[in-house]
């Protein structure tokens, strides 16, 4: 059962169910149909991540709220859209892999053009949420696809840790980068049987849970750390950075995973005694071995408003917080729920499946 909010806890900017509704269908139309970039056919991975991973959840969470037959068709045309700019059906080789591979390339910038975890994540997340609510079997399938291509490249460890190394760069890929494929494992594993799937789910959580540590009495961990780092040499990832790593433990704590559910609670403890939000300001980083705030004058919104994404945690307490840093910090916030990250919309259309706005 979720703690409900106070009376005296007011989330700022409040948004009317219509209003949402117009602004993701606008979104979204405009992430599918967006020219103003310089992207060609197989290069848009990451654009569609970025964007269709927070917005295509918000509006999974609105059609289950208002079983809205709207929602279920912007769903539905979106995920066809995507499907059709699939590497797949461009019949477009990964440069890495020299195969073509059923997810969605990003060309970098050495020119190289492949996938990556991170972007099978975010795309399949709300495929997979969709396919949950609406039993449509040929969007989870086709989610799950993407997801077991990568079934290779995991590494494991003799302690069950699990992370994957971008081939590109060949640097062990972030915490967050893994975290967003992780969470996505999680979901597919719910409704498909292949165990490999929580498996490697929880080995990413392993290798997460390594790295925690509680300098200066608040719980830290690095952004991206090598298999044999000292954890107590780094420093702790940016909020932003981490808003996308708790998506893991979110995942698992609402598959009845107990540890994860734990781990938030922690989370949440140390973001209220985080010595930036004790002073009223918005924290920089995650641990309280880094204690500035964020620079009102070196904003963006990614960065400040990724802090929305800490709204998933079931606390009332973190809640409250949160809405009063907002409200304090308006200026940071320029269009409310509706502007900087798209964490904000997808945070807004939480609470409100929860009725808790």
């Amino acid at each position: 059962m979720r703690e409900k909010l106070d009376n005296d806890i007011v989330p700022p900017f409040a948004l009317s169910d219509e209003e949402v509704y117009v602004y993701l269908d606008r979104a979204l139309a405009n992430m599918v149909n967006r020219q103003d970039v310089d992207l060609g056919p197989g290069e848009r991975g990451r654009l569609y991540g970025w964007y269709w991973g927070y917005y295509g959840r918000a509006a999974v969470d609105m059609y289950c709220v208002t079983g809205d037959p709207q929602y279920a068709a912007l769903l539905e045309r979106t995920i066809d859209a995507l499907l059709e700019q699939r590497d797949d059906q461009l019949a477009i080789v990964d440069d890495e892999r020299d195969a073509v591979f059923p997810g969605w390339g990003t060309k970098y910038a050495s020119g190289v053009r492949s996938n990556e975890i991170t972007t099978a994540g975010l795309i399949t997340l709300p495929m997979l949420e969709y396919a949950a609510v609406s039993g449509k079997s040929w969007v989870r399938d086709a989610a799950v696809e993407t997801l077991l291509a990568f079934r290779g490249e995991a590494k494991q460890d003799e302690n069950g840790y699990r992370y994957f190394v971008h081939q590109t760069q060949n640097i062990v890929e972030a915490l967050n980068h893994a975290a967003l494929y992780g969470a996505a494992l999680v979901k597919a594993s719910v409704t498909h049987d292949d165990p490999w799937l929580i498996d490697t789910a929880l080995g990413i959580y392993r290798y997460h849970l390594k790295f925690i540590d509680w300098r200066e009495g608040g719980i830290s961990w690095p952004y991206s750390p090598k298999p044999n780092d000292d954890k107590t040499t780094l420093a702790s990832e940016a909020l932003w950075k981490a808003a996308a790593t708790i998506e893991l433990p979110i995942a698992l704590s609402e598959g009845g995973f107990e540890n994860a559910t734990n781990l938030l609670q922690k989370v949440s403890e140390s973001f209220l005694t985080h010595p930036a939000v004790k002073r009223g300001e918005l924290p920089q980083f995650l641990g309280h071995d880094r204690p500035q705030g964020v620079d009102p004058t070196r904003i963006s919104g990614g960065l400040t408003g990724l802090l929305s994404s800490f709204l998933q945690i079931d606390d009332s307490s973190l809640r409250r917080e949160i809405f009063s840093l907002m409200g304090k910090n308006s200026n940071m916030f320029p269009n409310g729920w509706k502007g900087g990250s798209r964490s904000m919309i997808m945070a807004w259309c939480h609470l409100r499946k929860e009725s808790l706005v």
